[in-house]
């Protein structure tokens, strides 16, 4: 896929990480290197830009050298909160969500996520993954226009990015043919099977 002026990329490190004794999950070492690395090395070729949500550590993360963004809701509002705040600091029309945790996701994610976008004529569009067993919510193409309709749902004390969605128009895409590349690392035991796997 070219680089296309229209799209950047939130990669969302912002948690609590609670299953990771609190670690901060996007700093942790997988295979000697950190998860939040593995993503801006398979992307960054492909996008106008990136930035980074994070609430804390901000020193270690900016020595990857793209721009941080923090949430505006206090107390790890969760990672809805974190696409709001990247929302708010997007330059492009469109914005790729992709969580830290996730250091295998596929090449070809964006390519297949904005197909859809360019095909359809609808501005507003939203495309999710779909793994071939659920929803990967947290993998996403939305359009900045989408921000309002967040920041109402959060104000209601909702913070559920699959529970707004449902309030949305979205477009699954299939990626049934790559369903392992989307394993996510919630524990330390997960990362240890994780690195034995694919070292």
């Amino acid at each position: 896929m070219k680089k296309t002026a229209e799209l950047s990329a939130l990669i969302l490190a912002g948690g609590r990480a609670t299953r990771m004794q609190e670690q901060d999950k996007g700093l942790l070492l997988f295979n000697k290197k950190p998860l939040v690395s593995y993503l801006i090395d398979r992307f960054s070729p492909q996008l106008e830009s990136i930035s980074i949500s994070c609430n804390r550590n901000f020193e270690q993360y900016q020595q990857f050298g793209y721009p941080l963004v923090r949430d505006q809701q206090s107390d790890f509002a969760g990672p809805l909160a974190g696409i709001d705040a990247g929302l708010s600091a997007c330059t492009t029309p469109y914005m790729l969500v992709i969580p830290c945790d996730m250091p295998l996701l596929p090449e070809d994610l964006i390519g297949r996520l904005w197909q859809p976008i360019v095909d359809c004529a609808d501005d507003g569009i939203i495309t999710v993954a779909d793994d071939g067993q659920q929803l990967q919510v947290l993998v996403m193409i939305l359009p900045v226009e989408c921000r309002p309709s967040i920041q109402q749902y959060l104000e209601t004390g909702q913070r559920s990015v699959h529970g707004w969605l449902k309030t949305q128009s979205v477009t699954r895409v299939l990626f049934n043919d790559a369903a392992s590349s989307f394993i996510n690392i919630n524990s330390l035991a997960e990362l240890t099977e994780q690195e034995s796997a694919h070292d």
